[in-house]
Protein backbone atom coordinates (compact mmCIF):
# COMPACT_ATOMS: atom_id res chain seq x y z
CA UNK A 1 0.00 0.00 0.00
CA UNK A 2 1.29 3.46 -0.91
CA UNK A 3 1.52 6.17 1.76
CA UNK A 4 1.85 9.94 1.36
CA UNK A 5 3.41 11.98 4.16
CA UNK A 6 1.05 14.84 5.08
CA UNK A 7 2.32 16.76 8.09
CA UNK A 8 4.15 16.75 11.41
CA UNK A 9 1.71 16.79 14.30
CA UNK A 10 1.33 16.07 17.99
CA UNK A 11 0.40 12.67 19.34
CA UNK A 12 0.02 11.21 22.81
CA UNK A 13 0.04 7.72 21.28
CA UNK A 14 3.63 6.50 21.13
CA UNK A 15 3.00 3.63 18.71
CA UNK A 16 4.49 3.69 15.21
CA UNK A 17 2.30 2.15 12.54
CA UNK A 18 5.26 0.50 10.83
CA UNK A 19 7.56 -0.80 13.59
CA UNK A 20 7.79 -1.71 17.28
CA UNK A 21 9.86 1.33 18.28
CA UNK A 22 8.15 3.69 20.72
CA UNK A 23 7.65 7.34 19.77
CA UNK A 24 8.37 9.43 22.86
CA UNK A 25 8.98 12.96 21.56
CA UNK A 26 5.29 13.89 21.30
CA UNK A 27 5.84 14.72 17.60
CA UNK A 28 4.94 12.30 14.82
CA UNK A 29 4.70 12.21 11.04
CA UNK A 30 1.18 11.72 9.76
CA UNK A 31 0.84 9.64 6.58
CA UNK A 32 -2.27 8.79 4.56
CA UNK A 33 -2.90 5.66 2.50
CA UNK A 34 -4.69 5.40 -0.83
CA UNK A 35 -8.00 4.84 1.00
CA UNK A 36 -7.68 8.08 2.97
CA UNK A 37 -6.79 6.48 6.32
CA UNK A 38 -4.21 8.39 8.37
CA UNK A 39 -1.45 6.65 10.33
CA UNK A 40 1.47 7.95 12.39
CA UNK A 41 5.15 7.13 12.28
CA UNK A 42 8.56 8.23 13.44
CA UNK A 43 10.85 10.11 11.04
CA UNK A 44 12.74 7.05 9.76
CA UNK A 45 9.66 4.90 9.15
CA UNK A 46 7.88 7.85 7.57
CA UNK A 47 10.77 8.34 5.18
CA UNK A 48 11.04 4.64 4.34
CA UNK A 49 7.32 4.08 3.79
CA UNK A 50 6.16 7.24 1.99
CA UNK A 51 6.30 7.96 -1.73
CA UNK A 52 7.24 11.60 -1.10
CA UNK A 53 10.07 11.54 1.45
CA UNK A 54 11.80 14.63 0.03
CA UNK A 55 8.82 16.95 -0.25
CA UNK A 56 8.32 19.67 2.34
CA UNK A 57 5.29 19.26 4.61
CA UNK A 58 3.61 21.55 7.15
CA UNK A 59 4.87 21.19 10.71
CA UNK A 60 2.02 22.08 13.06
CA UNK A 61 4.30 21.70 16.08
CA UNK A 62 7.00 24.15 15.02
CA UNK A 63 8.17 27.11 17.10
CA UNK A 64 6.30 26.23 20.28
CA UNK A 65 8.68 24.06 22.28
CA UNK A 66 12.00 24.53 23.96
CA UNK A 67 14.77 23.54 21.56
CA UNK A 68 12.57 23.74 18.45
CA UNK A 69 12.80 26.25 15.64
CA UNK A 70 10.26 26.85 12.86
CA UNK A 71 10.78 24.14 10.30
CA UNK A 72 9.35 22.34 7.35
CA UNK A 73 10.00 18.64 7.32
CA UNK A 74 10.71 16.41 4.29
CA UNK A 75 7.56 14.76 2.91
CA UNK A 76 4.42 16.47 1.58
CA UNK A 77 0.67 16.50 0.87
CA UNK A 78 0.47 15.84 -2.85
CA UNK A 79 2.78 12.86 -3.22
CA UNK A 80 5.24 14.66 -5.47
CA UNK A 81 8.89 14.98 -4.60
CA UNK A 82 10.34 18.50 -4.63
CA UNK A 83 14.13 18.14 -4.62
CA UNK A 84 15.98 21.35 -5.35
CA UNK A 85 17.82 21.46 -8.65
CA UNK A 86 21.12 23.20 -9.21
CA UNK A 87 19.47 26.56 -9.77
CA UNK A 88 17.41 26.28 -6.58
CA UNK A 89 14.08 25.71 -8.29
CA UNK A 90 11.43 23.31 -7.05
CA UNK A 91 8.24 21.76 -8.39
CA UNK A 92 6.32 23.80 -10.98
CA UNK A 93 9.14 26.31 -11.34
CA UNK A 94 8.72 27.59 -7.79
CA UNK A 95 11.85 28.51 -5.87
CA UNK A 96 12.63 26.76 -2.60
CA UNK A 97 11.58 29.92 -0.75
CA UNK A 98 8.23 29.94 -2.55
CA UNK A 99 7.73 26.25 -1.80
CA UNK A 100 8.41 26.81 1.89
CA UNK A 101 5.93 29.69 1.90
CA UNK A 102 3.30 27.45 0.35
CA UNK A 103 3.76 24.82 3.03
CA UNK A 104 3.51 27.50 5.72
CA UNK A 105 0.27 28.69 4.12
CA UNK A 106 -1.08 25.13 4.26
CA UNK A 107 -0.02 24.89 7.90
CA UNK A 108 -1.82 28.15 8.65
CA UNK A 109 -4.97 26.94 6.89
CA UNK A 110 -5.02 23.61 8.77
CA UNK A 111 -4.54 25.33 12.11
CA UNK A 112 -7.35 27.84 11.63
CA UNK A 113 -9.90 25.55 10.03
CA UNK A 114 -9.28 22.15 11.62
CA UNK A 115 -7.04 22.21 14.65
CA UNK A 116 -8.31 25.41 16.31
CA UNK A 117 -11.86 25.66 14.98
CA UNK A 118 -13.19 25.70 18.55
CA UNK A 119 -11.47 29.02 19.23
CA UNK A 120 -13.33 32.27 18.55
CA UNK A 121 -12.79 33.81 15.12
CA UNK A 122 -10.65 31.02 13.67
CA UNK A 123 -12.85 29.24 11.14
CA UNK A 124 -13.90 31.74 8.49
CA UNK A 125 -16.09 30.63 5.58
CA UNK A 126 -13.44 31.61 3.03
CA UNK A 127 -10.82 29.53 4.84
CA UNK A 128 -13.15 26.55 5.22
CA UNK A 129 -13.66 26.54 1.44
CA UNK A 130 -9.90 26.61 0.87
CA UNK A 131 -9.36 23.75 3.33
CA UNK A 132 -11.90 21.69 1.43
CA UNK A 133 -10.11 22.53 -1.80
CA UNK A 134 -6.74 21.58 -0.26
CA UNK A 135 -8.08 18.13 0.63
CA UNK A 136 -9.47 17.71 -2.89
CA UNK A 137 -7.90 19.14 -6.02
CA UNK A 138 -5.29 21.21 -4.18
CA UNK A 139 -4.77 24.95 -3.92
CA UNK A 140 -4.18 27.22 -6.91
CA UNK A 141 -1.62 30.03 -7.10
CA UNK A 142 -4.31 32.61 -6.31
CA UNK A 143 -5.27 30.65 -3.18
CA UNK A 144 -1.68 30.69 -1.94
CA UNK A 145 -1.44 34.40 -2.62
CA UNK A 146 -4.63 34.99 -0.63
CA UNK A 147 -3.29 32.99 2.33
CA UNK A 148 0.12 34.64 2.21
CA UNK A 149 -1.45 38.11 2.11
CA UNK A 150 -3.70 37.18 5.03
CA UNK A 151 -0.76 35.87 7.04
CA UNK A 152 1.21 39.06 6.40
CA UNK A 153 -1.75 41.28 7.35
CA UNK A 154 -2.69 39.58 10.62
CA UNK A 155 0.92 39.49 11.77
CA UNK A 156 0.70 43.27 12.11
CA UNK A 157 -2.93 44.10 12.82
CA UNK A 158 -4.23 40.90 14.45
CA UNK A 159 -1.23 39.08 15.96
CA UNK A 160 -3.55 36.65 17.76
CA UNK A 161 -4.19 35.12 14.31
CA UNK A 162 -0.54 35.06 13.19
CA UNK A 163 0.98 31.69 12.41
CA UNK A 164 3.38 31.96 15.35
CA UNK A 165 0.50 32.52 17.73
CA UNK A 166 -1.62 29.76 16.21
CA UNK A 167 1.20 27.27 16.68
CA UNK A 168 1.57 28.32 20.30
CA UNK A 169 -2.19 28.05 20.94
CA UNK A 170 -2.26 24.62 19.34
CA UNK A 171 0.69 23.36 21.37
CA UNK A 172 -0.63 24.64 24.70
CA UNK A 173 -4.19 23.55 24.08
CA UNK A 174 -3.14 20.09 22.95
CA UNK A 175 -1.01 19.36 25.99
CA UNK A 176 -3.38 21.05 28.44
CA UNK A 177 -6.15 18.75 27.19
CA UNK A 178 -3.80 15.77 27.41
CA UNK A 179 -2.95 16.67 31.00
CA UNK A 180 -6.57 17.22 32.04
CA UNK A 181 -7.57 13.86 30.56
CA UNK A 182 -5.20 12.21 33.01
CA UNK A 183 -5.30 14.51 36.05
CA UNK A 184 -7.80 17.02 37.42
CA UNK A 185 -6.46 20.52 38.12
CA UNK A 186 -8.33 23.77 38.72
CA UNK A 187 -5.16 25.68 37.88
CA UNK A 188 -4.71 24.03 34.47
CA UNK A 189 -8.44 24.38 33.78
CA UNK A 190 -8.15 28.12 34.49
CA UNK A 191 -5.24 28.36 32.06
CA UNK A 192 -7.33 26.64 29.42
CA UNK A 193 -10.12 29.19 29.91
CA UNK A 194 -7.59 32.02 29.68
CA UNK A 195 -6.21 30.57 26.45
CA UNK A 196 -9.67 30.42 24.87
CA UNK A 197 -10.56 33.93 26.08
CA UNK A 198 -7.33 35.74 25.20
CA UNK A 199 -5.93 33.51 22.41
CA UNK A 200 -2.61 33.62 24.26
CA UNK A 201 -1.01 33.09 27.65
CA UNK A 202 1.14 35.63 29.49
CA UNK A 203 4.84 34.84 29.99
CA UNK A 204 4.03 34.23 33.67
CA UNK A 205 1.31 31.74 32.76
CA UNK A 206 3.65 29.90 30.38
CA UNK A 207 6.27 29.72 33.13
CA UNK A 208 3.71 28.38 35.59
CA UNK A 209 2.46 25.85 33.05
CA UNK A 210 5.99 24.60 32.43
CA UNK A 211 6.60 24.19 36.17
CA UNK A 212 3.37 22.22 36.44
CA UNK A 213 4.35 19.98 33.53
CA UNK A 214 7.99 19.57 34.59
CA UNK A 215 7.58 16.46 36.71
CA UNK A 216 4.81 14.90 34.63
CA UNK A 217 6.10 12.20 32.25
CA UNK A 218 5.52 12.95 28.59
CA UNK A 219 4.76 16.66 29.03
CA UNK A 220 6.76 19.16 26.97
CA UNK A 221 8.01 22.64 27.90
CA UNK A 222 6.57 25.58 25.99
CA UNK A 223 8.92 28.36 24.88
CA UNK A 224 8.60 31.48 27.08
CA UNK A 225 8.12 33.64 23.98
CA UNK A 226 5.96 31.19 22.04
CA UNK A 227 3.00 33.58 21.76
CA UNK A 228 2.98 36.61 19.48
CA UNK A 229 1.74 39.00 22.18
CA UNK A 230 1.23 39.34 25.93
CA UNK A 231 -2.51 39.51 26.71
CA UNK A 232 -1.86 41.24 30.04
CA UNK A 233 0.09 43.99 28.28
CA UNK A 234 -2.70 44.31 25.71
CA UNK A 235 -5.28 44.77 28.49
CA UNK A 236 -3.12 47.46 30.11
CA UNK A 237 -2.85 49.38 26.86
CA UNK A 238 -6.60 49.09 26.27
CA UNK A 239 -7.33 50.55 29.71
CA UNK A 240 -4.90 53.42 29.16
CA UNK A 241 -6.57 54.33 25.87
CA UNK A 242 -10.07 54.42 27.38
Amino acid sequence: MAYIMLRVDFSTNDECHFCDNRLRSGKVRILVDDEGCEVQAGPICAKNNSINPKEKIPDLTAAAFEGDEPELTPGGPNGQATPASENGRARGGASNKEEVQRRLAECYLLLRVEKLDGFHGMKLESLAKLAEKLRGTGLADDDYRYLNNLMAKVQTVRPEFSIKNLQAIYACNYWINYFLAKESSDFISDLKRSLHRDLALTPGQVEALNKWFKNRPGMLSIKPGAFAFDPAERRRKTKQSE
